[in-house]
This record gives structure tokens, sequence and C-alpha cells, in this order.
């Protein structure tokens, strides 16, 4: 009865999807046109973005610099025109019916823009000073100029987000607003991943070579993508095939025996444009043969334009991690994501996304009770977006399909495994309403699990532009995550020191999130937010003691750990950030964050090795209460050279001690010890030199080296490892 009731939902929502765009064209609409060039030059700018702010509404420049946007309703409208590299132009336009307004934009070279185009916080593409909650963009312009290497190096520095490197099984996470990795949801292009352990992805393991640009929605944000996103999204978005043919090779070298080798090419011809990229990174680790690994990275984006609103791009992947210690699974992911795009008329446009995830993992390589498990995803998304006068509505269909091969690790051993799937159909509606200066966002989705029934997430979101430089901005939203399905059904697993049992009766988490938060520009090249939140969980799901014992290896009794939904967790905090541009070759930026998390009950944990001394903690492992970056980017443009300078401080936190050999899954009862502040310095410098200058300045070698921790600082993290100190990365870059 229940899956009949969601069916007639569905039919009766697309029946209504149908007659909606004859709504829209019943309004009276106009053009904006015009032409974008260089201040200095007078050259013709391509791929500049053209917004009208407060609607989706926008375009791209082609390589003359003229863009074209039709079935603008009639009013009074801001057009921003924005490019990474260039400062930000805005010009004020009043559209009438069946009239073409004139705008054009002349733009001044920049350092590191104020503006940018997300997409992840509303499924729609707005400018970043347009959306209600906090969120923000690293580029792929940024993330060369810094010399960045990964995902989780490019999302390092923004305030709210904690991002370290970890050992074993997961290199490189990131926690958003003090929760664990396994609260954010981390996407590839729209597209879920998974990992290990508690599904978190490694972000180590996607290339800087492959990145358009990572965006960073903080705040729950199942109301549009569903389970998983409690403390936000991040969304990493890989390059499609360029406008011109563009291609790469690179070497660098580094301390621990490292070594990263990449390989990229990319090209447009005619409808048919590509991308592809090669990745290999090996190194000995940070601190011991937990951290030994050899990746293999291959992405690819294949598009074909089949007419000027309608698009196809294929997006396949394969990521492998060798690793040499025993006890650390060896990992494959392989991926394939389809995207079309479908621009229906001026004002509605269907977007479909079907994608295929697989991560594979082998437990405890060369031993008896050597496991192949498996987790796969199956996904279909289809999103339709209408302008409907001020009011931007979009409706969504999501459908996935989730596989999980469980197992049984036994001292006998007796080999048993088996395969688990559930099954979620979802419905999301938005409504965003542009009452200017005022702006309001709308939405609720409706996730059906086969397992957990029917499971409601509102939104509602707030912006309001006090004047042309202050805006204010505030949200509220309710999110969930589903328990991972290894501790819903993986029978008996022997860890180091004692046994896991699956519970398959636990409930998903859940929480309410909030925001509130103030944007001001000071002049043209000082930018200011700050915005305080604040995130509460129920039903946190935790390891714990059973009390019971069961033989192990050597037929030694060894604790049984399960888990329950025992806990209530609160995070909140507050955010600020700064940027100023200086100059044409010097800009800033300085982020701060204050966090306080806390678990309701605490644990009672036994402290001094069995003493009879407890501790009631209730505090969040690894959550640093002050958290300040700050960043100075200079360019000489006369030399071709850019120096990167950051500075992070990492103020005291609680962290637990786990025993040489054994990762943070295996821990038992973890015994919290306060870990010190510190601060750590960072450089990367690059030189750029044109290989023949006379004849072309196609060819480029662009020579770096960076040195993190330049003082050799002594700091603890993951599991109280000293981590390592002063280290070297240098290598060339051929760009052509």
């Amino acid at each position: 009865m229940k899956r009949l009731r969601l069916i007639t939902v569905i039919l009766a929502t697309g029946i209504s999807i149908l007659f909606l765009p004859l709504i829209g064209l019943a309004g009276d609409t106009g053009v904006i046109e015009g032409i974008i060039t260089d201040v200095r030059t007078k050259e013709p700018i391509s791929n500049v973005n053209i917004m009208i702010e407060g609607t989706t509404l926008g375009t791209l420049t082609h390589t003359n610099g003229r863009y074209f946007i039709s079935g603008v309703p009639t009013g009074k409208y801001k057009v921003i025109a924005s490019r990474i590299g260039y400062k930000p132009a805005m010009s004020r336009v009043i559209i009438s019916t069946n009239k073409a307004s004139i705008l054009n934009f002349e733009l001044l070279k920049t350092a590191i823009p104020l503006e940018g185009i997300i997409v992840t916080a509303t499924k729609t593409g707005h400018l970043l000073r347009d959306i209600p909650v906090s969120a923000a963009i690293i580029t792929k312009e940024e993330i060369d100029i810094a010399n960045i290497e990964t995902a989780s190096q490019a999302i390092k520095y923004i305030p709210g987000v904690y991002a370290q490197g970890g050992f074993g099984w997961v290199k490189e996470a990131a926690k958003l607003q003090g929760l664990d990795p396994q609260y954010t949801l981390i996407l590839l292009d729209g597209q879920k991943l998974r990992g290990a352990p508690k599904y978190s992805a490694d972000l180590s393991q996607y290339p800087a070579e492959m990145i358009e640009r990572v965006e960073v929605v903080k705040g729950p944000a199942s109301a549009l993508y569903g389970s998983d996103a409690i403390s936000g999204v991040i969304n990493v978005i890989t390059r499609t095939g360029p406008e011109k043919p563009t291609g790469s090779a690179s070497a660098a070298f580094g301390t621990f025996n490292t070594k990263i080798y990449k390989l990229s090419q990319g090209a447009t011809l005619g409808k048919f444009g590509y991308f592809l990229s090669y990745t290999h990174r090996k190194s000995d680790g940070l601190v011991d043969s937990l951290d030994k690994f050899n990746d293999n990275s291959y992405q690819a984006s294949l598009g074909y334009e089949f007419s000027p609103g309608l698009k196809l791009v294929l997006k396949p992947g394969y990521l492998e991690r060798e690793q040499t210690d025993p006890i650390v699974p060896e990992q494959q992911r392989y991926s394939l994501n389809s995207l079309g795009e479908w621009w229906i008329n001026e004002i509605s446009k269907l977007n479909l996304r079907a994608s295929w995830f697989k991560y594979h993992r082998i437990m405890l390589r060369g031993g008896v009770d050597e496991k192949d498990v498996e987790h796969k995803l199956f996904e279909a998304e289809l999103n339709y977006n209408i302008l409907v006068r001020k009011n931007s509505l979009t409706f969504g269909y999501y459908y996935c399909k989730e596989y999980h091969t469980h197992f049984k690790f036994d001292p006998d051993p007796v080999p048993e495994s088996g395969t688990k799937s559930q099954l979620t159909n979802s419905l999301f509606i938005q409504d965003e309403i542009d009452l200017n200066p005022l702006s309001i966002t709308l939405g609720t989705r409706i996730d059906h699990h086969d397992k957990w029934g029917t499971i409601v997430n509102p939104n509602a979101g707030l912006l309001y532009r006090l004047t042309n430089n202050l805006r204010l901005r505030g949200s509220i939203g309710k999110a969930f995550k589903e328990p991972p399905m290894c501790h819903l059904y993986t029978i008996d697993m022997f860890k180091a020191n004692h046994w896991i049992r699956a519970n398959p009766d636990l409930k998903p988490e859940d929480s309410w999130g909030y925001q509130i938060g103030a944007e001001y520009e000071i002049g043209e090249n000082l930018n200011t937010k700050v915005s305080g939140f604040r995130n509460d969980i129920r039903n946190m799901i935790e390891q714990y003691d059973t009390g019971k014992d069961s033989l192990g290896p050597g037929f030694t009794p060894y604790p049984i750990y399960s888990y329950k939904n025992i806990a209530k967790v609160y995070t909140h905090g507050l955010e600020f950030m700064l940027s100023n541009q200086f100059s044409d070759w010097l800009s800033g930026r300085l982020g701060y964050t204050w966090l306080e998390s806390k678990c309701e009950p605490p644990d009672t944990l036994v402290i001094n090795n069995g003493v009879t001394d407890t501790l009631i903690f209730d505090k969040l492992y690894f959550n640093p209460k002050h958290k300040l970056n700050l960043e100075f980017e200079i360019k000489f443009d006369r030399f071709d050279l850019g120096i990167n300078l950051r500075g992070e401080y990492i103020g005291k936190r609680w962290g637990y001690y786990i025993e040489p050999g054994l990762c943070p899954a295996m821990a038992g009862e973890p015994e919290p010890e306060k870990l010190e502040s510190y601060f750590l310095t960072h450089i990367k410098i690059t030189k750029n030199i044109y290989l023949f200058p006379f004849l072309t300045k196609q060819v480029q070698a662009q020579f770096f080296i960076s040195v993190n921790n330049i003082f050799n600082e002594k700091y603890y993290e993951w599991a109280l490892r000293e981590m390592p100190g002063r280290e070297f990365l240098g290598g060339i870059k051929l760009k052509f």
C-alpha cells in the first residue's frame, strides 16, 4: 500500500511538471546581450559567468566575448559578470517586453576573486553571495596558484573545515562544524562516494589535476541530498573538455620517498569534448607501515553537445590503493557517472543523472581470513527547474539501490558471507522566491526506505540584502544519516583485541541544524563574512562493550563490542573570514573558527589501565576549540613568479591513544588525553618559463617547490601519534 501511494505521488508530480513550462511562458519577457572585454587589452574574454542576481538565469560568454540571455521577466535587475582571475563587475538593467537590453562589461585582472558560481547549495546556479547558507568555492585557478595536490588540501583552510592527514584506510578526510567525516556527504560531480570506515571517503585519492572546482556547503542539506548530509556537502566537480586543446605532464619528489606523476590532456573537437587524467602517487607514509601506499587514479570526461541546449557527459573513473601492511585493506573504487542537461526553453531546464559506484577492499591480505568486501550503489536522479515570475522552482526524484557484502572473521575459521541490500526512493521540491531585497528558499524531501519507512526533511533559508554591500542570511533544516550497512549486517569480526558484532536494529541518526550570518564588502577589495551555527543530533551511533566474551585467536576470550543508538550530540560555533586584495600582486585571507562540541549523556571511561579512577567524558575527539588560518598570495607577473604563504593554528583538543600498529577502527575503549595547541607555517613557490618564447607561448614549464612545517614544529594528531616535522615536495610541470 505504501509503495502504491509513493508511485501515485511520483506520477502526479511528473504530470504537473509537464504543464509547468506553459505557466512560465505566459509572462512578459525580454533579452539581455552584450560583450565582455579586458579593461586594459580591450580583448574579448571567454567563459565569463553572467548571472542575474536573485534568479537562476545566466550564461557564459563565447570565444568572441559575447553573451545572450533570453526569457528574462520584465523588471529591474542587477547583472554580475565574474571570471576567475578577474575582479567581478556589476551593472543595473531594466527589462522591457520583447526588447533587447545591451549591457557590456570591462573586467580588471586580479589575483583572487571575491565571487563565484555555486550549484551544490540549491541545485541551481547562483552567485555565492546569493545563497542563504554558509558555503565556499575553491576553483581550479586557486588550486594551481597554491600548488595543491589533492581535494582535501584544497578545502583545508576554509573556516569550519578541519581536514587533517590520517593513516591506514583513510589518508585525508574532512570534518565540517565539529562532526566526524561520516556526517559529511562527499560527492563527485553529484555522485555519492563510499569508503571505509563508516563510509568516510578518502579525499586524498582525488588529485588536483582532475578538479574544476570544489564546492563546500556547511549545515544540514538532507532536504536536497538525503542521507549523510548532516554537517554539510563537499562536491568535487571534475573538469570537462576545454575549448582549446590543453595538456600537462608533471613529476614531483619529496620527503618520505614520495613520488607523484601526472598526465592530462583535453580538447573539444566540434561537438565532442574530452578530458583525460592519470595520477600515480607513492609514499612510505608519515608514521609507520600503516601509512605506506601506492595509488593510481584514472579519470575521464567525455561530452557531446547535441544542440546549444542539450548535452550529455560521461565520467568514468578508477582508483586503486595498495598498502604493504596486511591489516590495512587494499582498495579499489570504480565509478561511472552520466550527466544530461536539456534546456527545454529559456526558463526551464531538465537535468538527468545516472551513476554506478563500486567500492572493493580486501581485508587481512595473505591470511586464512582474507575476505573481499564490496559496496555498490546504483543511482538515478531527475531535476527539473523552472522560473515562474519571481519563483525559481526545482522538482526532483531520486532512486538509489545499495548492496553490501557482509562477512565473518572466525578463529576456526568458518567462512561466512552474504549480500544485503536497501532501496531508497525520494521526492524533493524547492522554491526560491525573489522579493528583492529579500530572497526566501523553502524546500523539503521525502525519502522512502524499504527498511526505515518514510523520512521527511524540511529546510528554509533567508537572504536579506540590507544594502548593496551588506547581506544577512539564515537557515534552518532537518537532516538524517542511515546506519552504515557494515554496522547493520557485518557478522562477528575480530579486531586485534576485541570482537565487533553488528546490530540490525539500529535507527537512523537525525539532526536539526541552524545558521545565521552576515557578509559585508568594504569597498571593492575587502570582504568579510561571519556566521554562527549549531547542530543537534539524536540517536548518534556509538560502539560499546556488550559485557560478553567470545573465543578469539588461540582460544583466548575477548570482549564483544557492538553498536547502539545512545548519544545526543551538539556542536556550535562561530566562523569568520576576511579577504583583501591589497594590490594587483598581493592578496590575503584570514579564517577563524571557534567550536564547542558535547555528547549527552557522556561516556564513562576507565583510565590509567584499569585503575578505579573514572572520567565522565563529554567532549568529541579531535575538535580544536580555536582554529586560525592565514594566507598570503604574492604574484610577480613580470617574473612569472608566484609565492603562496600559509599559516595554521590548531588549538587544544581532546584525543585518544591507540597502540602502535593499530588503526582507530580497532580501538576498544579509548583513553582521552588533552593535546597541546600548535602553529604551522607552509610556503609554496612556483616559477613559470616559456620554453620556446620566440616560436610560441603555448609550451610552458612550471617549476615548483613547497615546504610544509617550515619551523619543524612537533605536534600530535590521530591516535596521539607524533606527526612528521618539516616536509619537502618539489618538481616540474609541463603545460602545452
